[in-house]
C-alpha cells in the first residue's frame, strides 16, 4: 500500500513531513469453504437466490445464479453501454504483430491472496470491479492502496433484501453506486475490511451496518462510467487486439463468463481445485450447449501472454481465495477461444462471454504544509513549527524527523504529532 509523503525543511538540519497513514489489517478468510445444503438446488426468482453455490467434492464456490429477467437486464445494460475509446496508435501496433509480450497490471494492485476472498456470497462482480478501480487509482494517482468490499457489500441497495450485492450484480451496478457515492475507500478504515464472506443471498442481510463504516479517509471519484470491449460478433483476432489495446491503456478489464449447465460448470471447478497457475483453460467446451440452469462468475483480467503462438492466454484474478495450486489467486484463460460462444437459451442474443473497462477518474488531493520560522534553536534543542494548508480529505498524521550534522544526511530520528486538522498550526521540541 502507498504511503502518500511530502517533507518541508524547518531549519537547515530539521525536517518535517506529511503523510497518509494505513496499515494492511483485515478480515481472513480461509479458501475451504462449508457446502451448503440449501444452495444444491437455488431457487429462481427476479432477485431471490440469484446467486448461490455450486457443489463440487471438496469445495463450494460461488457463482450468479440470475433468472432470466435478470440475466437479460444485465446483458441488455452491456449492449447499451458506451464502446471505450481504444487509442489508434495502441491498437494499430497489435495489427500484424509477430512478437510477443508478457503484459501485467498486477503490480498495479494491492491485494492479499488469501483475503481476496468472496466467501459464500455472490459478489464475484464487486470484487472484479474494485480491482479495476484499485489498478486505475494506482495508474492514475500513483495511490497503491487495497479498496474495501465492505463498503458496496453494506451499502448497495441497503445491504440487505433480494437485491443486495450477495445476490449478484453487473459492472453497471457498480459504477451507478460510484456514481452516487462518490467517493472509494481503503480496506484499512475502520469496519470496511471484507466480513460478508459468511453471508448468502438467502440470508439477504449484511452482517456490517453501513453507518458503522469509516468513510475517512477517502478517495473522490469525480466520474465513473462501464464501457464495453467489443469482442462479440467481429472475429477472433479484432477481438484479441481490442482486449489487448484496452490493457496496454494500463485498464485493467473485467470479465464476465456464464457456463450454461452445472456439468459445465463441474469441469471448470476441477480445472480450478486440480490445475495450476500455470495451466490454461479454454471454456470452449461448453459452446453450443442449452441453457439449463446455468450460472455466470465475473473476474479481473489484468494482462495476458502471446510469446508462445501455440499457448497465448489471459491473466484472470479470481475471487476464491488461493491453494496450494493456486498461491496468487490466478488463472489463465487460452486466447484463442471463441469470443462468440453461445447458450441456447441464455436470452438476448445468447452470447456467454463480456469484456468491460471503467472510465473512471478521480479528484485526488495532496497535503500540503508550509514552513513556519523554528524558535528556541540553541546548540542542541529547537522548536519545530510548520502549518497543515490542506489534509487531502484524509485525516493526515504529520512527523517530524531530523538529523544533527551539518550535511543535510537522511533524517535518523522522528517523532510523530499525531493527526492534524486542515489549517492548524503544529510543532515539535527537540
Amino acid at each position: 500500500m502507498k504511503r502518500q509523503t511530502m517533507a518541508i525543511g524547518i531549519i537547515a538540519l530539521l525536517f518535517l513531513l506529511v503523510i497518509f497513514s494505513y496499515t494492511n489489517e483485515g478480515f481472513s478468510s480461509s479458501h475451504t469453504l462449508p457446502i451448503e445444503e440449501d444452495n444444491v438446488n437455488p431457487i429462481q426468482g427476479a432477485n431471490e437466490c440469484s446467486t448461490c453455490g455450486m457443489e463440487t467434492d471438496e469445495y463450494t464456490y460461488p457463482i450468479m445464479r440470475p433468472d432470466y429477467e435478470t440475466r437479460s437486464k444485465w446483458i441488455e445494460s452491456y449492449n447499451n453501454a458506451p464502446r471505450i475509446n481504444i487509442e489508434r496508435q495502441i491498437k494499430n501496433n497489435f495489427k500484424g504483430s509477430l512478437g510477443g509480450t508478457n503484459f501485467s497490471l498486477l503490480s498495479h494492485l494491492d491485494y492479499i491472496p488469501i483475503e481476496r476472498d468472496q466467501g459464500n456470497c455472490g459478489n464475484c462482480w464487486v470484487w472484479a470491479g474494485t480491482g479495476v478501480l484499485g489498478i486505475a487509482l494506482d495508474v492514475q494517482e500513483r495511490i497503491k492502496d487495497r479498496l474495501s468490499i465492505q463498503y458496496l457489500n453494506s451499502n448497495f441497495n441497503g445491504g440487505s433484501g433480494n437485491g443486495w450485492a450477495c445476490c449478484g450484480g453487473w459492472l453497471e451496478n457498480l459504477a451507478d453506486f460510484y456514481n452516487d457515492t462518490k467517493i472509494t475507500i481503503p480496506w484499512s478504515n475502520v469496519n470496511a475490511s471484507w466480513q460478508d464472506g459468511g453471508r448468502t443471498c438467502g440470508d439477504g442481510l449484511t452482517t456490517v451496518p453501513p453507518d458503522t463504516i469509516s468513510t475517512i479517509p477517502r478517495y473522490p471519484i469525480t466520474s465513473i462510467q462501464e464501457e464495453i470491449i467489443p469482442t462479440q460478433a467481429i472475429g477472433n483476432d479484432t477481438a484479441i487486439v481490442n482486449i489487448k489495446s484496452v490493457l496496454n491503456q494500463n485498464k485493467a478489464v473485467w470479465f464476465a463468463f456464464y457456463l450454461p449447465t452445472d456439468p459445465d460448470w463441474d469441469i471448470f471447478f476441477d480445472f480450478w481445485n486440480n490445475d495450476n497457475e500455470t495451466d490454461i483453460w479454454n471454456p470452449d467446451y461448453s459452446c453450443g450447449h442449452t441453457w439449463v440452469n446455468g450460472g455466470g462468475h465475473a473476474v479481473l483480467c489484468i494482462g495476458y501472454n502471446d510469446k508462445d503462438p501455440d499457448n497465448k492466454y489471459w491473466t484472470m484474478l479470481n475471487s476464491w481465495g488461493n491453494r496450494t495450486n493456486r498461491p496468487n489467486g490466478l488463472f489463465l484463460v487460452d486466447m484463442n477461444m471463441n469470443y462468440n460462444c453461445k447458450y441456447p437459451g441464455i436470452g438476448n442474443g445468447d452470447y456467454g462471454f463480456y469484456w468491460q473497462a471503467l472510465n473512471v477518474t478521480f479528484d485526488i488531493e495532496i497535503p500540503k504544509v508550509i514552513t513556519n520560522t523554528s524558535t528556541n534553536v540553541e546548540e542542541i534543542n529547537a522548536t519545530l513549527r510548520g502549518t497543515l494548508l490542506n489534509n487531502g480529505s484524509n485525516d493526515t498524521t504529520c512527523y517530524f524527523l531530523w538529523n544533527t550534522t551539518d550535511n543535510f544526511e537522511p533524517p535518523i530520528d522522528n517523532e510523530s504529532v499525531g493527526i492534524i486538522a486542515e489549517g492548524e498550526l503544529f510543532s515539535h521540541n527537540i
